[in-house]
């Protein structure tokens, strides 16, 4: 059903509960959009409109870091509302997106690793306030109190804004290729979220002690076992992607 534009923008913060086909849509128009979104900086960037085309290509990490917050609400039940409440706080968080979006620009051989993943997942998050003035600085002039001049966003430099470009792509294709295999259809969704609902709790930090941190994540590690056999019996081949993870 197609809505009128204005009809759909609201200032208010939902919070809730989303059904698994309503995340499945969701998915399918956040993945869409950031295509656009690579392609307009393409587009810019052809024409020498570098700066724009910098900002323009953080945005599209962002969008792209939603598809992250999307697919985990995935894992959630209605009666777990205050998780909700934490995915859809990320999902409106730019530096959260944007980290999110980075760590998948990252090349699959990374992906696979899980600590080299978690060292640059912690970096890029540290560096999340330094990415948003970057993107920032492409589009608007500034004041530069400590030199005490003006800011130009026309002279961000071609190599910087292809650099980017480059990194948004490469986090793209890689949500592609993935949406290809069927991950984010809602047949598998439902399955993610029957076989991960119930460890959510327990997952939550705030009442993760010590002593159960092994435990727990042992726990995990049986259910994605698991989860990726059913993705398995299902038709989907997962062999050659670092989601096996």
């Amino acid at each position: 059903m197609s809505h009128d534009f204005r009809e759909t923008l609201t200032d208010a913060k939902y919070h809730g509960f989303v059904s698994i086909k309503l995340l499945a849509s969701g998915l399918r128009m956040v993945i869409e959009n950031a295509r656009c979104l690579v392609d307009d900086c393409k587009i810019l960037a052809k024409e020498g409109r570098y700066a724009r085309a910098f900002s323009l290509s953080i945005t599209a990490l962002e969008e792209i870091g939603k598809i992250s917050v999307l697919f985990k609400m995935a894992n959630l039940t209605p009666r777990t509302q205050r998780f909700w409440r934490q995915f859809w706080k990320e999902f409106r968080n730019h530096n959260r997106k944007s980290t999110l979006g980075l760590v998948t620009s990252v090349i699959d051989e990374t992906q696979g690793n899980i600590p080299a993943l978690l060292v640059y997942t912690i970096k890029q998050s540290l560096a999340a306030d330094a990415v948003e003035t970057f993107r920032q600085t492409g589009l608007y002039v500034d004041f530069n109190s400590e030199k005490k001049v003006w800011t130009d966003p026309n002279q961000v430099p071609r190599e910087i804004a292809e650099g980017a470009i480059v990194l948004a792509s490469n986090a793209l294709e890689r949500q592609l290729r993935i949406q290809n295999l069927g991950i984010y259809e809602v047949g598998v969704l439902k399955l993610k979220q029957k076989m991960y609902g119930d460890i959510q709790e327990e997952l939550d930090p705030a009442g993760l002690s010590p002593e159960k941190v092994d435990a727990v994540i042992e726990k995990v590690k049986d259910i994605h076992r698991a989860f990726f056999k059913q993705l398995c019996d299902l038709g989907i081949d997962i062999s050659e992607s670092d989601l096996s993870i």
